[in-house]
């Protein structure tokens, strides 16, 4: 049994590290420990048994970034983009949706070329090749997401879009989400789309990132007990991912977008251990705010996202 005395001593000691805690983590929930992109490439000759994506040299990851069945995944080529540019695809999105829309953008003025981004008013839209897209349900409410996007392919999108997907946003998963349930109207709900419109590929993207608590104060909330920002948050998206990577993984077109995030330039994955597992987290270098992505991240994730597309359209 402690003394009086050493017991003040402990609870000081204690309430010290709370209060230093506290303090720390006012001044900011993010920690931006990666380097930033520093290693630019114009060819993949440049990267030394890397790989040149966006004008970036980026490592092969040990986990892919997706699957497309009887397809490989490709390494990005600039001419993928043209190709992608003469088909017709949807894509219901929020505000990540929007980044990487930007990154779109900024590698049709790299690499010249004219790829047209179209906000969709209706599936007349779609009558000529183009990439169109919505914003998609609304935030916070996953469930809203998934019947957005099938109410849109049911309004005549799903006659004409030769792919289409839409993506949840970080914000829609939290310590109360309801994985399970969630999945099983997710998967219900595809299953109906494509038996529907058969000639559509509908793919499947996994739910992306945040950067989590790093440094003094992520150590600090950990000794203490509190739960480390990020944390809980992406461990309850990679529950998700994982179900659609078990259900559709080598089987169905899966865009494993949180892969494609957690890669570091060096192909190594960012990542946390929770409960004996590895759970993958956002690159910080790749994001402006700890969620949102800067311009090489938005521009590394349209380029995988423009391979992926070219390969599943190729005939």
């Amino acid at each position: 049994m402690l003394k009086p005395r050493d017991a003040l001593l402990e609870w000081s000691l204690v309430a010290a590290l709370r209060w230093l805690a506290s303090g720390l983590l006012v001044l900011s929930t993010t920690a931006c420990g990666e380097p930033s992109v520093v290693s630019a490439c114009s060819s993949s000759a440049e990267c030394a048994q890397k790989e040149c994506v966006a004008e970036m040299c980026i490592g092969r990851s040990t986990k892919p970034w997706g699957t497309i069945p009887n397809r490989a995944l490709p390494e990005f080529q600039p001419d993928h983009l043209a190709a992608l540019a003469g088909h017709r695809v949807f894509f219901g999105h929020q505000s990540v949706g929007g980044n990487i829309l930007d990154g779109f953008r900024d590698l049709g003025r790299t690499l010249n070329v004219d790829i047209k981004l179209v906000e969709l008013a209706s599936a007349e839209d779609l009558a000529a090749p183009g990439f169109a897209h919505a914003l998609n349900g609304k935030n916070e409410d996953p469930r809203s997401k998934i019947d957005a996007f099938a109410r849109t392919i049911e309004s005549g999108v799903g006659e004409r879009a030769e792919a289409a997907f839409f993506k949840f946003c970080y914000v829609d998963f939290n310590a109360d989400t309801r994985v399970d349930e969630l999945f099983a109207h997710y998967q219900a709900t595809m299953a109906r789309l494509e038996a529907a419109y058969p000639k559509t590929r509908f793919v499947h993207v996994t739910v992306p990132l945040t950067v989590t608590q790093s440094g003094v104060k992520g150590s600090l909330k950990r000794l203490l007990g509190g739960n480390v920002w990020g944390e809980s948050e992406n461990f309850v998206r990679e529950r998700f991912n994982d179900e659609l990577r078990r259900t559709y993984g080598g089987k169905q077109p899966l865009f494993d977008l949180a892969v494609v995030e957690a890669t570091t330039q060096t192909g190594e994955l960012s990542s946390f251990e929770r409960e004996g597992q590895q759970v993958l987290r956002l690159v910080d270098s790749y994001a402006y705010d700890g969620q949102h992505l800067n311009e090489p991240g938005r521009k590394y994730v349209a380029a995988r996202l423009t391979s992926f597309l070219a390969t599943l359209l190729r005939t």
